[in-house]
């Protein structure tokens, strides 16, 4: 380009040289504007040139007004999403448009070095992929239209305002557009007079701008996303505990996350109306009382430990991360944040996206299904020496049906000639420690844990693992269906499908051995 400019410059020259006659001032003024002309509109076509081969990122760089956008990216860590090929377009609010959203965020926002924590870089990288269209939208494509974001499941909306358009958000104000259509390597650059905020930030600023003068529960009411929480506290009681005077924190899983709850209590519970016994619903408001604090805790305040919550003696671990902390409940996994720091009149919500297990109900889950499975046994024809035998056993096997299971019980007459191949008369010979312990192993290897396996699900050379750690093989033949251990005959299943809690019991003709105890027995 320097070098065409050059070569004008010389042609203008020799055309001043041959024109040397006419009058010499006139020529001169002439021609230097001649030459000034062409150079100011090839340096201009260069300036264009340099700009085309900049990527959105770039050019956000080079525009002075957009500053705190480009901070804003930064402090996100969202560079590579909007350096990618392309191609994107990208409504840029300028410096101003992002001074107002520290001012909606409140008086602890002053500028992005106070979004120090996940949850705020979090809320922070929502809003900016918000911006982004996953196409390039130059001036002339522009049309009222709904268009997908760069963040997930959340729209804007183009919508025709006389002559133009305007952008519309989750919030009752639209954003302008100022300067259309600057271009980038990558795509389309759209400048705005306004922040776009996304569905759940804009619940989020409303929550918390109408907080302070409403109690936790009335917030939780009101709020749509909390609507199973609501049913759940109404049925236990607890509603009203958190419309108090008091100060409470509460973790609350939103209706995405509640239904996972269903499953932890049992297998007939699909929804909270399922929910009608007095053990159910002393188990709920266990649960629940798990997620509350008798203290006002922000999410500044938290650090590595453990924190007591209205649940007894049931206390949540608070565990270290890499992006911030994380709640352990007694299941030992984790639980995230989600929002943090809505505030009410008695004290304060955090969002989080599992519902959380006190120990106290996985030992009462584990210690009815014990109850259950006991009297399942009973009533099981055939079935006394099991029977027998698990009341002997169930204290030391822990939380043994936490899980769906198959059970492969062995009938009276499988367990008897077991009992009198070793010289012994009864189940209750077997009493020595070492005699308990080979039991307890040769129980739990009639046991899979990996799911409710019905006999018509049933797979022929199917391999399972069972709950003693050894695994077992099921053979399906015209006579039946088999379980293989590591001896060298089988056991049929004579009695199949006895549904219970989560899981199927199928009665089988021979006590199944282990490879480690087939020495012993």
């Amino acid at each position: 380009m320097k070098t065409t400019l050059q070569l004008k410059k010389l042609l203008l020259l020799s055309a001043f040289a041959i024109l040397f006659s006419c009058s010499k001032n006139n020529s001169e003024e002439k021609i230097e504007e001649i030459i000034k002309e062409e150079s100011t509109k090839e340096e201009e076509e260069e300036i264009v040139e340099q700009v085309v081969t900049l990527n959105i990122i770039e050019s956000i760089n080079e525009t002075e007004d957009l500053s705190l956008l480009k901070a804003a990216i930064v402090k996100a860590g969202l560079e590579s999403n909007f350096s990618v090929d392309g191609p994107l377009t990208l409504f840029a609010p300028t410096n101003k448009a992002i001074e107002e959203l520290f001012i909606l965020l409140g008086d602890n926002y002053n500028s992005f070095d106070d979004f120090n924590d996940f949850i705020e870089i979090e809320l922070l990288k929502r809003i900016l992929l918000y911006h982004g269209v996953e196409k390039q939208l130059n001036s002339d494509a522009l049309s009222a239209e709904t268009l997908e974001t760069l963040l997930e499941g959340d729209n804007i909306k183009i919508i025709a305002s006389g002559e133009t358009f305007v952008i519309g958000d989750a919030s009752e104000v639209n954003a302008n557009l100022l300067e259309i259509e600057t271009k980038a390597s990558n795509g389309i650059i759209h400048t705005i007079d306004k922040i776009l905020i996304p569905t759940e930030v804009q619940d989020f600023l409303n929550t918390a701008n109408a907080t302070n003068s409403k109690t936790i529960s009335e917030l939780v009411q009101e709020n749509e996303d909390f609507s199973l929480l609501k049913d759940a506290l109404e049925i236990t009681g607890l509603l009203d505990t958190l419309n108090e005077d008091g100060t409470y924190t509460v973790f609350v899983p939103t209706n995405d996350s509640f239904g996972g709850i269903y499953a932890l209590l049992g297998a007939e519970i699909t929804s909270l109306d399922d929910i009608d016994t007095a053990f159910e619903i002393d188990l709920l408001r266990d649960v629940l009382s798990y997620h509350v604090l008798n203290d006002v805790v922000y999410f500044s305040d938290i650090t590595e430990g453990e924190i007591a919550t209205l649940s007894g003696e049931n206390k949540i671990k608070i565990s270290p991360t890499s992006n911030g902390y994380e709640l352990i409940d007694a299941t030992t996994l984790g639980v995230n944040f989600i929002l943090t720091d809505i505030p009410a009149k008695n004290g304060v919500i955090h969002t989080i996206d599992r519902v959380m297990l006190p120990q106290s109900v996985i030992d009462d889950l584990s210690s009815e299904a014990s109850k259950v499975f006991a009297a399942a046994l009973e009533n099981l024809e055939d079935c006394n020496v099991a029977h027998s035998l698990f009341k002997t056993l169930q204290s030391s096997l822990g939380g043994f049906l936490d899980k769906e299971f198959t059970f492969f019980i062995p009938s009276d007459a499988a367990f008897m000639k077991l009992i009198l191949e070793k010289g012994y008369t009864s189940l209750e010979e077997f009493n020595s420690a070492e005699d308990l312990e080979m039991l307890k192993k040769i129980f739990k290897y009639h046991c899979v844990e990996s799911g409710k396996l019905m006999s018509s699900n049933i797979n022929n050379n199917e391999t399972l693992e069972t709950a003693q750690g050894e695994k077992i093989t099921l053979l399906v033949t015209s006579n039946g269906v088999y379980v293989k251990d590591k001896t060298v005959s089988l056991a049929k299943i004579s009695k199949a499908n006895n549904e219970i809690l989560r899981g199927v019991i199928h009665v089988i003709d021979k006590v199944l051995v282990p490879e480690e105890l087939i020495d012993v027995l």
